[in-house]
């Protein structure tokens, strides 16, 4: 049979399963050992589906047929029969939401205390800013200069402030070039302000809104167990009472402890917002805001100093490589002209000993003489190789030597004119 509820006709197989685990659920105490994992078990869908007075009506009209009736059909005229259902739905989905709802609101209420806490007591911040003003006034000076303060919304303007000389420079690399010189403690500013970077992402307006809501449905809780407590159920398994009550008692004591910290963090928050000289009543203060302009500045001044310690690095880097540079082309002047000195005082001694043509002049008158008185040949051929290597060993020499200072020429072509000359 189709089911009666046709509006529910969205229902899926797992939720039609869910029936008989829901309906023990909502009757255990919540330190059952089951019970958690019936819980879990249980869509947040099912508030969405809660029968209405009117279907409970058509439902109950229709009882001569509920051996026809669809599983979601039974199910919704069972879970008509407990008392206060959707009453009961809620808070028990409650109980099982609060700790974890309340371990996010936590860290949020404390990021933002210990911002406040941290801005206000900081060394290196108020240094920082002194220099800052210093800036301004030098740089102002004639026309505004002499300001005693200024506002946070132009702190970072000075990122945007370009240098006239160099493109790659702004205001806050001079101003971090200043800090490494006379303050460089400030420029270590982020280790005072450790919970910055988490507190500008909080939403206060959804962080309050969440904080009101979880207590409004602690006072609901509250408000169901005194109807029961006033109204008993007749059914001994109910024990709604039992697995709520303790929890109530326990959950009251933490939203007390939070409404604490939340009024101290307000607190604290429009005390930094003052100190700084904000509007507190500002409609547009928001930590998102406030803390944003405070972890944007310590990520630039961050960035600045890096950029300038790689600028550094590099135009280091460049003048090692010129200076060897340098370096190597007057090795290898050194070098060549010991070689071209080597080779003058080659050839100088070639001269010295005797020309090529002394030799020749020489073998031939040898070789006539050899031939009128019939000297072996065999044995002047071996002679003549040695004279040969012995006048040929100089001018080796000398064209060795040349052959290497024209490999050692710069464009490779051997060695420019004047300096063969």
């Amino acid at each position: 049979m189709a089911s009666l509820l046709q509006k529910k006709t969205a229902y899926t197989p797992a939720y039609v399963n869910l029936v008989s685990l829901l309906y023990h659920c909502l009757l255990l105490p919540v330190g059952d050992p089951n019970y958690d994992k019936y819980w879990r078990l249980i869509d947040r869908m099912l508030l969405k589906y809660v029968p209405t007075k009117e279907e409970i009506e058509t439902l109950r009209e229709n009882l001569s047929e509920f051996d026809s009736f669809s599983r979601a059909d039974k199910f919704m005229l069972e879970m008509s029969n407990v008392p206060r259902y959707d009453k009961r739905l809620k808070a028990l989905s409650f109980t099982k939401t609060f700790n974890d709802r309340i371990t996010e609101i936590r860290p949020a209420i404390e990021d933002i205390t210990s911002s406040c806490h941290e801005l206000l007591m900081s060394d290196k911040l108020r240094k920082l800013l002194e220099v800052i003003l210093a800036f301004g006034n030098i740089m102002n000076r004639g026309l505004r200069g002499n300001a005693f303060g200024f506002k946070l919304s132009s702190l970072n303007r000075i990122i945007d402030t370009k240098s006239t000389t160099d493109n790659e420079m702004t205001l806050l690399h001079y101003l971090v070039q200043m800090l490494e010189a006379k303050f460089p403690d400030v420029l270590t500013l982020e280790t005072d302000l450790p919970h910055i970077n988490n507190a500008c992402k909080v939403d206060l307006v959804e962080l309050e809104k969440e904080f009101r809501e979880i207590k409004r449905e602690l006072a609901n809780i509250k408000e169901e167990l005194d109807y029961h407590k006033a109204n008993p159920s007749d059914e001994e398994s109910d024990n709604f009472v039992a697995a709520v009550e303790e929890f109530a008692l326990h959950s009251a004591i933490t939203v007390r402890e939070m409404d604490h910290f939340f009024r101290d963090m307000k607190e604290q928050f429009f005390k930094a917002l003052h100190y700084f000289g904000e509007d507190p009543k500002g409609k547009d203060q928001s930590p998102m805001k406030f803390f944003g302009v405070f972890s944007k500045f310590l990520k630039s001044l961050s960035e600045a100093h890096i950029h300038l310690i790689t600028m550094r690095r590099k135009k280091e880097e460049e003048e090692k490589r010129k200076k060897d540079e340098e370096q190597r082309k007057v090795d290898t002047l050194k070098r060549r002209k010991a070689r071209q000195q080597a080779r003058l005082s080659l050839m100088a001694s070639t001269s010295e000993g005797g020309g090529a043509s002394d030799d020749l002049e020489g073998n031939l008158d040898e070789l006539i003489a050899r031939l009128q008185s019939g000297e072996p040949w065999n044995n002047y051929h071996g002679k003549k190789r040695n004279r040969r290597a012995s006048s040929g060993s100089t001018l080796s020499k000398v064209w060795m030597q040349v052959s290497r200072e024209r490999m050692d020429t710069p464009d490779g072509n051997g060695i420019q004119q004047d300096e063969v000359s």
